[in-house]
């Protein structure tokens, strides 16, 4: 028993070594990407990590993927609670999610249309 917690708890510490290690990481190449042009230092920071999506959220927001940057200046609710932030990113995951599942079977149906 006291051998399963032990190591229960070794795994949770390089869990959280590995998340700061990723934080410190990301932290230091914003820094280094940092402009005082928002568009031109959210655009850097996606394609320094190889062309990921960013969804920079701030006085205005910011999309880009690396090429296209788009800037959304709508104007939001003035009274904004704790964890939008969370469940943007986890709408937004969600989304991305089912949006690859929907072209990977497309892209499938196709190759099989195709070869029969």
């Amino acid at each position: 028993m006291k051998e399963s917690i032990s190591r229960d708890i070794q795994s949770r510490k390089l869990k959280s070594d590995l998340e700061l290690e990723r934080i410190s990481f990301y932290q230091s190449l914003i820094h280094e990407l940092e402009s005082s042009d928002d568009n031109i230092s959210t655009r850097a920071l996606s394609l320094a990590l190889g062309g990921v999506t960013v969804l920079r959220k701030a006085e205005y927001d910011i999309v880009t993927s690396g090429e296209d940057v788009f800037v959304l200046q709508e104007m939001g609710s003035p009274r904004r609670c704790g964890g939008q932030g969370d469940i943007l990113a986890g709408c937004t995951a969600t989304a991305m999610h089912w949006t690859r599942k929907v072209i990977v079977f497309i892209s499938f149906s196709y190759h099989l249309v195709t070869f029969a």
